[in-house]
């Protein structure tokens, strides 16, 4: 018969001596740091969409420039509609609000534009969600040096055609002459209807308010005279005694017209 001996399986550890240097005061708090930064980080392969790439920091939604909503209009609309609305909304930003004409200007500068508005379609699009057509889906558009060629090329359309949008509209012009025409005829109408009724009122208006047209000519320079000597200078039963009027050469001494 032999003997079979039974170990116990439990040993107990003996507590090993740690150093205060290398313990963590919260050991449960850092791991629960660590696994939420795990989460939150991306992994290596992750991807953006072409739309969220082109969407650099010149281009987001909040600063990106709405030319279609500062012109009131859908992107459907084509190069006429678009000048019309110009002409239409200049007058009243104008007006009232000087930041909405200069956005108007600037939208109207890049719209009427055909290369322009293209290059800003594109970036319209891509800020806004849209789906992109088959020719722009094969373009590497998702890198962000495209994106900024892009910006970079409407901004120089909008400096190349910001002055002619500036200039004055020339139906514009002459229909402000025009009204100013009309506003110097009323009032000289109503100055001349008033000045009527001034001298329907007042009798001496005439002599109160004359105005010498001619200089006077009486006794300013010589000039033919013939006047007609009565009888009492004639003959030997003369009854004047004063000089009577006479002729000197082709003037005459005494004379009064």
């Amino acid at each position: 018969m032999c003997k079979i001996h039974i170990t116990s399986l439990h040993h107990e550890s003996t507590p090993k001596p740690t150093s205060s240097s290398t313990q963590t005061p919260f050991p449960t708090q850092r791991s629960n740091l660590q696994k939420h930064h795990r989460k939150m980080s991306l992994p290596g392969t992750f991807c953006l969409s072409s739309a969220s790439a082109a969407l650099t920091p010149s281009t987001t939604l909040t600063s990106f420039p709405n030319h279609y909503e500062a012109m009131q209009l859908t992107p459907s609309a084509c190069t006429e509609d678009v000048k019309a609305q110009f002409r239409t909304l200049r007058g009243e930003y104008f007006a009232c609000d000087a930041g909405k004409y200069r956005q108007l200007q600037t939208a109207y500068a890049v719209l009427v534009d055909s290369e322009a508005r293209r290059e800003y379609d594109e970036l319209y699009g891509a800020s806004m969600g849209l789906p992109r057509t088959a020719g722009e889906t094969g373009e590497s558009s998702g890198s962000a040096s495209a994106s900024l060629r892009k910006s970079a090329l409407v901004k120089a359309a909008v400096s190349r055609i910001d002055a002619q949008a500036q200039e004055p509209d020339l139906g514009q012009r002459l229909r402000a002459e025009e009204e100013l025409r009309l506003r110097r005829e009323q009032e000289e109408a109503e100055e001349e209807e008033e000045g009527r009724r001034q001298r329907e009122a007042d009798p001496n208006y005439g002599l109160k308010h004359f105005s010498q047209v001619h200089a006077p000519l009486i006794g300013s320079q010589p000039y033919h005279s013939y006047v007609p000597v009565a009888a009492e200078y004639e003959g030997g039963k003369r009854t004047r005694r004063s000089r009577r009027p006479m002729y000197v050469g082709e003037l005459a001494a005494k004379a009064v017209p």
